[in-house]
């Protein structure tokens, strides 16, 4: 369902590659934990996956990224809503109203 294919980030006015030639794959049903130190490259994997990098974030991609077979520099980052979700470090500041009904 997600894999990345030799996928190697770095932002221009960083002085280090934030993820390297990452190849992996994780199938429906299976449950991936992505963990390591503060700016270790976490976030920056997680919105590879969504596609905010690099369509909003920026960054220098090489590699390939694909969500149920679709990759990710194809489509918007909105067009992944449907299969992929993230919650944030502080999910509340995830919520833009109070309610439900709002």
């Amino acid at each position: 369902m997600i894999e990345f294919q030799s996928v190697t980030l770095s932002y221009p006015q960083s002085q280090r590659t934030i993820v390297e030639n990452l190849s992996f794959a994780v199938r429906e049903g299976e449950m991936v934990l992505i963990s390591g130190r503060t700016g270790s490259g976490k976030s920056s994997i997680l919105k590879l996956m969504n596609g905010l990098i690099p369509h909003h974030t920026g960054g220098v991609l090489s590699g390939e990224i694909t969500i149920a077979g679709i990759p990710t520099s194809s489509r918007k980052p909105g067009e992944f809503a449907d299969l992929v979700g993230v919650v944030g470090q502080n999910p509340i500041n995830g919520f833009v109203c109070d309610s439900v009904e709002e």
